[in-house]
């Protein structure tokens, strides 16, 4: 998928240049930037110079479609973050760059609210003031720092920002300070471009890691994981009118309990473990699983609720005789 995202980028680079708006500076972080991907820039620089070569003028609405049907969502997102990037390596953005990155918003189905914080992330020269709890500071204590962002306070000669794109679960990164180096999954990282943090990333940064999950969980914490809590009220079950197979019963089983059930042959403890896993219905009273009732709301339980039966192995071969002495053989001593 790299290369795919590689030649788009080129092809967009092409169209810049054929508008005369590929300056010095952009051609700088384009080379960083391709460094950091593992390619050789003059190897990437070649083949825009050969999509220059094969038009001498690019329509960009085509363009984008086409580059639009090979990228998934979140690659489009880093090809938008990395033209961001490089479109404002002079502080500012031609006229002609500026309806390229309109038109790539809207070809590539990017909402208001993550354009804003992708300009933003790539533009901003103090990424650290962004406020914005989509943003992650992992550095120094920061009296200024954003209120609204989330901070992880690291003794460093710079900072790492972190943007969290949620509709595309995409994380991206900088490395902010002249002094900033890191290594990200053992490739020694530097200077400030933007990067992915990819999921199952592990970055580390003089002493310090940083694991994807860490990351993740800055923006999007754990969900509370609310305590399970069985109740049987007046639950009662009846084979026929007459045969009463359970009578009214209640109680509660809290999370972690261990409960046993005991009974001569015939007692109904398995009828009991049919109506608690909701393979009976009760004649009477109800069974809730944190509020929810089991039988009438037996969706909404899924996943929480499971039966393993106590089945016993018959060898269709042997006799009962047969099958009852090897159990007992499996079961008792040989004296």
């Amino acid at each position: 998928m790299q290369e795919v995202l590689l030649d788009s980028l080129s092809r967009v680079l092409a169209y810049f240049s054929l508008q005369g708006s590929f300056s010095a500076k952009e051609e700088a972080i384009l080379r960083q930037l391709l460094r950091e991907l593992g390619v050789e820039p003059e190897q990437e620089i070649r083949r825009i110079q050969q999509y220059i070569a094969r038009a001498t003028e690019l329509q960009p609405t085509l363009l984008l479609r086409s580059i639009a049907q090979q990228l998934p969502r979140p690659q489009r997102y880093l090809l938008y973050a990395f033209v961001l990037q490089l479109a404002h390596a002079d502080k500012k953005f031609r006229p002609e760059e500026e309806r390229f990155l309109d038109e790539m918003v809207k070809v590539f189905e990017i909402p208001q609210e993550e354009q804003t914080l992708l300009q933003t992330f790539a533009q901003a020269s103090k990424v650290r003031l962004i406020d914005s709890p989509y943003i992650l500071i992992a550095g120094p204590s920061d009296k200024d720092k954003a209120p609204a962002a989330r901070h992880i306070e690291l003794l460093l000669p710079g900072y790492v920002a972190f943007l969290y794109l949620p509709s595309v679960e995409l994380i991206l990164m900088r490395l902010v300070g002249p002094q900033m180096e890191a290594h990200l999954n053992g490739q020694w990282i530097h200077g400030d471009v933007i990067r992915v943090f990819p999921e199952g990333a592990l970055l580390r940064l003089r002493g310090y890691t940083l694991t994807y999950k860490e990351v993740l969980e800055q923006f999007r914490p754990a969900p509370f994981q609310q305590r399970l809590l069985w109740e049987v009220r007046r639950l009662s079950y009846k084979f026929s009118r007459d045969k009463v197979a359970i009578h009214p019963v209640s109680f509660e089983v809290p999370q972690g309990r261990l409960v046993g059930i005991m009974g001569p042959s015939g007692a109904g403890k398995s009828t009991l473990l049919r109506l608690l896993s909701g393979q009976l219905r009760p004649s009477s009273g109800r069974i809730y699983l944190n509020g929810q009732d089991i039988h009438t709301e037996a969706r909404r339980i899924r996943g929480l609720l499971g039966y393993v039966p106590q089945e016993d192995l018959l060898i269709e071969e042997l006799t009962v005789r047969e099958n009852v002495y090897y159990a007992a053989r499996l079961a008792y001593p040989t004296d």
